[in-house]
């Protein structure tokens, strides 16, 4: 495969301002490095309470329940011209239960053990496709196997260091890969994408080794090796990132390979400018290695299309965000999230609108909620302890801005007491019909859900 170099002038620019206004900002280097398996050197922690506390065995059991009930209600319902028997009830049901295992020496055991339910779903004819009804069509994606009940081990890992300077995680773990607040081009390692609806769910993890060198808060190094899907040693993928701290920036670089696919370079950094945080990463191959719609194949009344592959020229995919933390009364009460996101190997036509095109397109596997077309856009807004001080309400917005749908989301939830909230959302679905987020019939859904944590 053919290499060239590739211009980074946008993350650029972006460093070089950050680096400028380091010292008028009077950021803590501290606060540049707050990923989850971020490491930190021993020796900065000086009190020994502590350390006793930290190099202790404890074993832990927590969880959570969450219960989901949804309505969805079609465009042509809600306009008088049908009785209703295509909107669809559905109900869900999970219980994640977490085993923490402690060790000496930052040794640890950790297990995430969900069984889930749902409703059986009434079927929906969409393009001659038989095609189940996303209860969350902003999610990873659809069910199809028709079970009620699955218990699925989420996550169940180890982790191990060599003297506190190289970390090791072995097991099924979700990761933190890029910047991106909900779209990540550069993360080619997790099993599932975030959902829209359900920001703060447990996602399952992917099998595989995570090595992590840390040199105090200026340097990291990550790697993964992926054992999913392996059958023999060219199966597996390999996956790596610097990580590095330059005043109040944070860079990283990172690159993904595996045999029989094109490598994937990344690249990603925060900053902080005017009181806003700035953040973005940026991925690209020479080559796509997702295959494209083809030409059109019509055999009398019937028209399928192929699937070409990428080839021969770069493929970039950039997300550029921000989030601001605004003062209400009190501190930080207001957050608001915006981020762009440009995916070269997009669509820029409406395949929704041919019944072929989306046909192939999911007989294949080749549809991506969210990440189909090539110009999307998301705004997340939400209050805390309002109107009340055990209540936040929120505001998302998420959008396609090639066939110009969207999607609009507020939702209140409610804490009674400790470990319980109740939310109550309510969906609106904008844009012409058979467009990406109007293409089930829905414009309008609500949903219920209750979550305790024990």
């Amino acid at each position: 495969m053919k290499k060239s170099s590739f211009s980074l002038a946008l993350p650029l620019l972006m460093l070089a301002v950050g680096l400028i206004n380091g010292q008028e900002l009077g950021m803590d280097e501290d606060d540049m490095f707050k990923d989850a398996d971020m490491m930190v050197d021993s020796n900065t922690i000086i009190n020994e309470d502590i350390n006793k506390s930290i190099d202790s065995e404890s074993v832990t059991f927590s969880g959570n329940l969450f219960s989901r009930a949804s309505f969805n209600m079609t465009k042509d319902w809600l306009h008088g011209q049908t009785d209703g028997d295509k909107n669809l009830f559905s109900a869900y049901l999970e219980g994640n239960f977490f085993l923490d295992i402690r060790l000496r020496k930052n040794f640890k055991a950790f297990v995430n053990l969900a069984i889930n339910y749902k409703s059986v779903a009434s079927g929906y004819e969409i393009y001659g496709t038989t095609y189940i009804m996303m209860t969350n069509i902003l999610g990873s994606g659809v069910d199809l196997s028709g079970e009620n009940t699955k218990i699925i081990l989420k996550e169940v890992f180890v982790d191990m260091n060599i003297d506190k300077n190289v970390y090791f995680r072995l097991g099924k773990q979700v990761l933190q890969w890029g910047q991106g607040y909900f779209w990540n081009p550069t993360d080619l390692i997790n099993s599932e994408l975030k959902s829209f609806s359900d920001m703060n769910r447990n996602r399952e993890g992917s099998f595989g080794l995570k090595i992590t060198i840390p040199y105090e808060t200026y340097f990291n190094f990550y790697g993964f090796i992926d054992a999913r899907k392996v059958e023999k040693f060219t199966d597996f993928a390999v996956a790596g990132k610097i990580q590095f701290l330059l005043g109040i920036t944070e860079i990283a670089f990172s690159g993904w390979a595996k045999q029989g696919f094109y490598p994937v370079y990344g690249f990603d950094f925060t900053t902080a400018l005017g009181g806003f945080n700035f953040y973005g990463e940026m991925s690209i191959s020479y080559g796509d290695n997702r295959k494209k719609l083809g030409d059109p194949v019509i055999f009398g009344p019937i028209t399928n299309y192929t699937t070409v592959p990428v080839d021969g020229r770069w493929v970039p995919r950039i997300t550029l965000g921000f989030m601001k933390m605004f003062d209400w009364e009190v501190p930080d009460r207001i957050t608001l999230v915006g981020e762009f996101y440009y995916n070269d190997g997009g669509y820029y036509d409406n395949v929704f609108k041919d019944p072929a095109k989306i046909n192939t397109l999911l007989m294949n596997n080749l549809y991506q909620a969210n990440y189909n077309s090539v110009y999307y856009g998301a705004l997340f807004l939400s209050i805390s302890r309002f109107p009340i001080q055990d209540m936040s309400v929120s505001l998302n917005a998420l959008g396609n801005f090639n066939d110009y749908s969207f999607v609009v989301m507020g939702g209140i939830n409610y804490s009674p007491v400790n470990y319980c909230t109740l939310g109550f959302n309510i969906y609106g679905y904008l844009g012409e019909d058979d467009c990406e987020y109007t293409a089930t019939g829905n414009r309008l859904a609500l949903d219920a859900t209750v979550k305790v944590v024990f």
